[in-house]
Order: structure tokens, then sequence, then C-alpha cells
């Protein structure tokens, strides 16, 4: 399996990126599919028709806690309801009920694949799968799981704590794409600028 870091509509980026991976079907997102960039909608639909697997996101998560709405224009909302067409368009789609389905947490082999830091494992409370930041707290040192995650950007991917692999490599940033491979752990990315 190979997961992908927080994609946020960089749809164009993301296709480069597939074009670096090896050849797999089994492609794992870390959730933070929409927003911010402005192919929220190709994003998805790309994710879908392939039935690749995703774990919740608290961009997503915007959507459930506010019946189907973005009220969040900061966080990059309006760009997600543009790829749509509109608002009116978003709410002719099933979108909603997609990622109402969408789990928290994707458990492959030993590894853990989830939004956020899961300082405790799978017993890592809801909130926090979708939006810890303190990478200090707690550890899974003590098990054999391996934390892959995004959420917080960062300039490349890295391992913390041995146990834990941040791919938020900050594409809703003109940063980078990334993407790692647990076949080897081996990270692959692209450039926001094509490099």
């Amino acid at each position: 399996m190979i997961v992908i870091g927080d994609v946020h509509g960089q749809f164009d980026m993301l296709m480069r990126l597939l074009d670096k991976l090896p050849q797999v079907d089994d492609l794992c997102f870390v959730g933070d599919l929409i927003d911010r960039g402005p192919k929220s909608k190709e994003v998805i639909e790309f994710v879908r028709k392939n039935c690749h697997k995703v774990v919740l996101g608290n961009h997503e998560n915007f959507v459930l806690e506010n019946d189907g709405m973005w009220c969040h224009p900061a966080n990059g909302g309006l760009d997600t309801i543009k790829s749509f067409g509109g608002y009116d368009e978003f709410l002719k789609t099933d979108v909603t009920e997609w990622i109402r389905s969408l789990p928290l947490t994707i458990q492959c082999g030993k590894y853990l694949i989830t939004h956020s830091f899961a300082y405790d494992g799978i017993n890592t409370p809801k909130y926090d799968l979708l939006w810890n930041r303190l990478f200090g707290i707690g550890s899974i040192e003590d098990t054999d799981i391996i934390n892959i995650f995004g959420h917080t950007p960062v300039k490349s991917a890295q391992k913390i704590h041995k146990k834990h692999w941040n791919i938020d490599t900050g594409a809703a940033y003109s940063n980078r794409l990334s993407a790692i491979d647990l076949d080897d752990e081996k990270i692959y990315f692209v450039e926001s600028d094509g490099v």
C-alpha cells in the first residue's frame, strides 16, 4: 500500500505524484482531500472512482459538522464549493454521505493510517485523530504499530519518535505532495512547481 499526504484540492500535483509511484492498485489517503486548492471535486471523483481508501480529515469533518455546508472560508472551503460549480451544485451530489462513510483509522499490517498524530494508536480520541498537532504527547513506542499521518505541514516527510511518519508536506501551501510506500517506507514527492 502507498499512503498519500494531504492533497487539499491539488489534483494536478496528485496526478504528477502518481506518475512517480510504483504501479500499485492499493492507495490510501490521510484525509484533507478538499479545501485550499482549486480542484477538490476532481480529487474526490478520482478517489471514489478508483475505490481508494481514505481516512476522515478535519476538512472533510467540517462538512459533517455543518450539515453539508462549508462555513470555514478561511480554511479554503470556498475553493471547494467553486470546484463543484457553486453550493447548489454541491447539494445535488452525494459527497456528504460519502464523507460520512469515511473511517477515522485504517490499519494495514503494522501501519495505522490516521489524519493527525495518533499518540495512543487506535485509542487516540476522535478529536485528536482530526486535530492533534502536539507530536511530543504520548507515544506508541511500546507496540509494533507505526502511525502514518498528515494534518500538520512540514517541509519534507519526517519520522517522529521512530513510530510515526508525518507525510503532510504542504501541497496547499505551494510546497510538496508526498507519499510513503509501506513496503519499504520509501518517500515519493513532487514539488508544486512541477520539479
